[in-house]
Formats: structure tokens, sequence, C-alpha cells
């Protein structure tokens, strides 16, 4: 075994280090400062061959690395400071023995780049790790035994990681990377200063076992890969500062708070979401939009008493696995941005696909601050599509038309209507067009029902047939003398076929049926 215990020798070792150094069976640093030079490889091999870092009491050993140390023993550092002086992150340790290696350090374990590579195991035995450079495991295990990894720049994992419950924290003030294979991480915190924006990229899907908390950095995906919070996972939510701008992945059934939000240019937009009532196999998937929610001010896509949703935002929620139907909460954290402006006037509706209408899911908002609250629906939500901020209306619109529909026959045209609630409504005016400017009278029909919501079918012949292409549509009046008129559909009826379109009104979303 070598050892050095006085500086004069050490100068005579530096000049050593800059070529290739082999120590057959272990090192011992007793307070000496060692240069490995770049390309140099100081190789500290055998079966019992351990990097050993003393303290004399005086001087605490230390390595300026620029090259390569490769160890297949144990690394163990007994000084109560860093080991690694000067640019923390142009060296190498390299972890290759063919047996269980430690890092031994009961004050202080750290490094500049980390790489396993052809070991059984390596271990952690240090209540933290702090490594300034990457951590790339090639080939063999990293079991970090419930100890604190602390990581400046990348993750890069391509064999096996052993959580153990342990906590990595990527704390870089650069972009830094991770790619987990297929290993999961315990715990993990987010705390990256670089520009507040795209900080931590995802290159992999990341499987979460227990808890993520975001205190700095935007986590991000260039190839769609997808943050997975595992059954009983959970998070702090997100920050204004640290959040995911992506889909992120929630299975099992414990309430969860969706960190999620987006980067609009260099405006950091937190926007959590959060679901309750689930069931164990349950697996949902969340992603904020900070873009206006479709027909938002249409009319003729609300339904009672939804009059307008957000100009600003709305969120996706979908369910992919299970059939639960949870309770959703939503949260601004700036009322100004989000609109919201009236808060006794909010209510979460989410969108219909079927009837091709946002509905309300109720729910009180209540403030957290003077700029920021959230809201809890007062019903499960059940579409399976999105979901906003909506404004209510205690006067109830006049019908809700379910389907409007036209067929062709030998020699006459049957337009047929289906509505769902009929209230203050008196009566239809039919009228088509060939040009859809100039409108003509077909037909007035009076409502069966204007108290409740029972369903309720009309239906018109028109004899007069026309072969070319026209339209049909139709306008309601209430007693008022209110009027509303829903979008006309087309029909051509020597073409032989007949065309059902529902719902209509419509805008975004339409479904045209032919028949024969």
């Amino acid at each position: 075994m070598l050892m050095f215990f006085m500086k004069r020798i050490l100068n005579f070792a530096i000049c050593l280090l800059i070529y290739s150094f082999i120590f057959p069976q272990g090192f011992v640093n007793n307070g000496a400062e060692i240069s490995v030079k770049k390309g140099a490889l100081l190789s500290i091999c055998g079966h019992d061959g351990n990097y050993i870092n003393l303290n004399d009491g005086l001087h605490d050993g230390s390595i300026l690395l620029e090259g390569n140390i490769e160890i297949k023993g144990n690394w163990i550092n007994n000084s109560a400071s860093n080991v690694f002086k000067g640019n923390l992150t142009d060296g190498n340790i390299i972890f290759s023995g063919p047996d269980e290696q430690k890092i031994l350090a009961p004050h202080y374990a750290d490094f500049e780049n980390i790489i396993i590579d052809k070991t059984n195991q390596l271990k952690i035995c240090a209540p933290k790790c702090f490594v300034f450079g990457n951590l790339i495991i090639n080939k063999g295990a990293f079991n970090a035994d419930s100890n604190i990894i602390i990581l400046h720049k990348n993750w890069e994992n391509y064999d096996t990681f052993l959580t153990n419950n342990s906590i990595i924290v990527f704390n870089g003030n650069d972009h830094q990377k991770i790619i987990p294979s297929n290993s999961p991480l315990d715990n993990i915190i987010f705390n990256n200063s670089f520009t507040g924006n795209y900080d931590i990229e995802i290159c992999q899907n990341l499987l979460i076992n227990h808890y993520a908390q975001f205190l700095n950095g935007v986590v991000y995906s260039n190839n769609n890969s997808q943050v997975v919070f595992n059954n009983n996972a959970s998070s702090n939510g997100g920050s204004p500062y640290s959040f995911i701008n992506n889909v992120v992945v929630k299975k099992g059934e414990d309430e969860f708070i969706f960190p999620i939000g987006k980067v609009d240019n260099s405006d950091l937009i937190w926007a959590p979401l959060k679901i309750s009532q689930r069931h164990l196999n349950d697996i949902f998937t969340c992603e904020y939009f900070y873009k206006p929610s479709p027909n938002n001010s249409n009319p003729l896509y609300m339904m009672f008493p939804v009059t307008a949703t957000s100009k600003v935002e709305y969120w996706s929620l979908k369910r992919i696995f299970g059939n639960s139907t949870p309770y959703v909460c939503l949260f601004s954290n700036d009322n100004i941005r989000s609109d919201i402006l009236i808060p006794d006037s909010i209510i979460i509706a989410d969108f219909d696909s079927t009837q091709m209408k946002w509905q309300s899911l109720g729910g009180t908002y209540t403030l957290l601050s003077s700029n920021s609250g959230n809201i809890l629906s007062a019903m499960p939500y059940t579409t399976n599509t999105i979901l906003t901020f909506a404004n209510k209306s205690s006067i109830p619109l006049p019908i809700d038309i379910l389907r409007f529909k036209v067929e062709c026959f030998g020699n006459f045209v049957e337009i047929s209507w289906t509505t769902a609630s009929e209230i203050n409504n008196d009566f239809f005016i039919l009228e088509k067009s060939f040009d859809l400017v100039n409108w003509e009278f077909v037909s007035k029909i009076y409502s069966m029902n204007n108290c409740c919501s029972n369903i309720n079918t009309y239906n018109v012949k028109d004899e007069e047939i026309i072969s070319d292409l026209h339209y049909y549509r139709l306008k309601q009046i209430d007693y008022d003398g209110n009027e509303n008129v829903y979008l006309p559909i087309p029909v051509k009826c020597n073409e032989q076929f007949d065309i059902i379109v529902y719902p209509n009104p419509c805008k975004d979303y339409i479904n045209i049926r032919f028949n024969n």
C-alpha cells in the first residue's frame, strides 16, 4: 500500500500522475494534495483496491482531478470537507470492481463525475453524496440505500438503480437531463436554478414511487416522455417556479395534485389540478393548456347554467384505465390572469363531447389570497375530456337541442329535431335556403313542453322537393320574443343519400351520417 504523509513527497507524485499510474492494492491519502492531469488514469486495482482519504489533524486530503481515477474497491473519505478541488466537473471516478463496492463517508462524500462501469453493485453508505458533474450507470447496479444524492448535472441510467427510499435532488445551475431507464425513483426534489424555464429534461418515462417536491426549475420533455406517479405517490403540487410542462400520469386511488403548468414565452404559469375519490386500479392523465377553451363564448355550446367558459386556459383530464368518476379541484394562482373578476359567479364546466356542450360541475370559488383561489366541483367528473373555469347564470337557456336531422324520401323531405329541455320556449320556425343568405318559410311548430327537461322530438315534412343542394335551419322564439338561430344543415336529394348532422348547433366538432 502506497502512503503519502508529506507534501514534499506528494510533489513528486504529481509529476508521475500525468501518465497512467497503477496502485495494485490500495491508496491512502493522509492530508496530501494530489493532481491527476487531463488524459491521465490513476488505477486503484486489486481486491482491496480502496481509496482512503485520511485527516492528519492539520490538513484534509484533496484531489485536483482533470483525468480519470478507476477504483475496484471502496471509496472512503474520513475528511470533514470536500475531497475535490478546482473545476468540479472535469474528472471522472470510475467504479469497476468485480464485487460490491461502497462509498463510505461519515461526514462528506463529494465527486465530480461518477461512472459505474462493470461493477457488481456500488452502495452509498454516506448520509449525503454530492455529485457536481454527471452520474452515469453504464453497467452494474447502483444502490442509494436510503441516502440523499445531490446532483448538479445529468442522471443517466442504462442498467439498474436500487432506490431504497433514497432522495435524488436535481440541484444544478445549468440544463439537466434525466435518463431513468426502467428504474423508478422513490423521492425526487427539483431545485434547478438555470433559467427558470425548460430546465430539467425527461428523456424517458420517469416513474416516482413516493414523493416529488418542486422548488425551482421547469420539468419538460422533447420526446413525449411522461412523469408517472405510482399508487400512493404524491407531490407538493408544484410551485410558481417549478412544475411539469407536459402530460402527467397518476396511478391508484389516493388523492393527488397534478404539479402541472405551462411556459408561455418567458412567463411561468403554474396551474395544478387535484383529483379525489378514485379506485385502486385507476390511471389518469392530466395536462394544462394556456389557451382559450373551445367555443368559450358561443351560447349554442352552453348548457344551463353555463353562460361562458374561460378565454384563457383549460385542462385535459382523461381516465385511461378504470371506471371511477373523481371530484376535481381547479387552482388559479393569478385571478387577474385567469380572468376571474367575480369569484361568486365562477363554477367548473366540462365539455360533453356527445352533446357538444359545456355542462356545469358546480362548485364554489374560494379565495386563498387577494389574487388566488381554487374551486372544488360539486359533482363528479364523468366526461373524460376537458374542463375549465366557467361563468354561471341564474336565467335558464330556453332549449337544449340534442339532434337536428334531415332525410330524403321519394316525394318529400323529413326534418326532425330532438330537445332535451325547453324553458320559456314558445315555438319553432323552420326555414330553407339555396344560398345561406335568403331564407324562406317552411313551417311553424309550437313547443310541446316549456316547463321542464323532458325529451321531445319534432317532425316536419317538406313536400316541395328540390333536387339541387339546399339548406334547412331552425329558429327558436321564446315568450319574450327573443329568438335563437341554429346552424343550417345541407341536403341534396337527387344524390340518393340522406344526411344526418348532429349535434346542432356545432362549430369545432360535428357528426355527419350518410344513410343508404
